[in-house]
Order: C-alpha cells, then sequence, then structure tokens
C-alpha cells in the first residue's frame, strides 16, 4: 500500500511530501502545492509560501 505524508524538516523548516510504501520512504521531495516552497517561518512560527528567509 502507498500512501502519502508531509512532515517538516526540523534544520531547515522546510514541508516535505514523503511517499511511503509499507512503512519504508521510497521518494522524498519538497512540498511545492503553487510551485513555491511551503516552510516554517522563523520569526513567526506559521506556516508561509513562497521564498525561505536565509536568517
Amino acid at each position: 500500500m502507498i500512501s502519502e505524508k508531509l512532515v517538516i524538516d526540523e534544520r531547515t523548516g522546510i514541508v516535505r511530501k514523503l511517499t511511503l510504501f509499507r512503512g519504508r520512504v521510497i521518494n522524498d521531495t519538497s512540498y511545492k502545492p503553487h510551485g513555491r516552497h511551503v516552510f516554517v517561518n522563523p520569526n513567526t512560527h506559521l506556516l508561509e509560501e513562497g521564498e525561505i528567509p536565509l536568517t
């Protein structure tokens, strides 16, 4: 059975889309629903879409 899961990379704050087959990761890509990265803004701690701030 194939399933998908969204997770947040703790180092970068970027949301990643994992594709799992029987509990094993078979694909790991950054989540871009509208062609832009989704990430946790380090200043507000909220999810945002767009360019990732460098600080």
